[in-house]
């Protein structure tokens, strides 16, 4: 049916058990309608992943496409997203990459990805191609990195990347064992970043060290509007600095407070920094 069929543009195929999902595969090949393919949970095996990417890179019109656990080395469908020209949003959550560098091909060449979501990606190398694609790309933006571990030496090429892109609007971080080092240095590149407005690096490893140094650099940007840092403890002296910067910027709306697990309007972060320092 899939095969014939020319008014398919969204199929949802999420957790069904297909007996052979390589001649599902095979037959996205031969439909020149979809345009939105879901298949998380469907084990596609490595013949049916060459035939998706077939498919994948030759497709026009295919504009969305979600993988997860799917339980393929992801290398195959990354090489045909790097060619693909219609592709705006891809979902790769709990993949398996063994060469980040797929991943930095594909923010170099392609220029028609919007959304990537790479969340819990079990990638074996270190991701710094990633943040090597990011300084040439211009068009994605909105990243989700969650739960992927990122080294100091991680931290800094994402940090590089984000400096000088000028599309990315939104970075997700979250559980990513980022401590100080790492933070340091996304600090530094938003002193830069004209783009960014929504930054998520909740969960993580850091300390009042780290935060403040985001802190520091609030009083400079200018695009912020969202930062969640939820989950992670930071004592009084700390959180009073961490305050301390967000006065002199005008631009941050939301935030996720250091000690406490739900939203704030930065008014009434002031009121509690104003009534900390004893003013009123």
């Amino acid at each position: 049916m899939i095969q014939t069929n020319s008014s398919i543009e969204r199929l949802l195929l999420q957790g069904n058990s297909i007996e052979n999902p390589e001649d599902l595969a095979e037959a996205f090949k031969h439909n020149a309608s979809i345009q939105h393919l879901y298949l998380d949970k469907i084990p596609l095996g490595e013949k049916g992943a060459r035939e998706l990417a077939s498919f994948i890179e030759k497709s026009t019109i295919l504009k969305e496409i979600s993988l997860v656990d799917c339980g393929i080395g992801a290398e195959v469908i990354c090489e045909a997203l790097r060619v693909n020209h219609s592709v705006v949003e891809v979902d790769l959550l709990r993949v398996t990459i063994h060469d980040a560098s797929v991943i930095g091909a594909i923010l170099k060449s392609n220029s028609t990805l919007r959304k990537m979501r790479l969340d819990a990606l079990e990638c074996t190398c270190s991701i710094v191609p990633i943040g090597e694609g990011l300084e040439e790309n211009a068009s994605l933006k909105c990243l989700w990195l969650d739960n992927i571990p990122i080294s100091g030496k991680d931290a800094w090429s994402l940090a590089r990347g984000i400096k000088s892109n000028p599309s990315l609007r939104l970075l997700s971080l979250v559980g990513c064992s980022l401590d100080n080092v790492g933070l340091k240095a996304l600090a530094k590149s938003l002193q830069f970043n004209k783009k960014l407005s929504n930054l998520c690096i909740s969960d993580n490893d850091y300390s009042s060290i780290g935060l403040n140094a985001i802190s520091r650099a609030l009083r400079v940007n200018t695009t912020l509007d969202t930062l969640e840092c939820s989950k992670t403890l930071i004592a009084n002296p700390g959180y009073d600095e961490f305050l301390q910067g967000m006065l002199f910027n005008q631009a941050l709306d939301t935030f996720w407070c250091p000690n406490l697990d739900r939203y704030h309007q930065v008014e009434e972060c002031m009121h509690h920094y104003e009534r900390y320092r004893g003013r009123i």
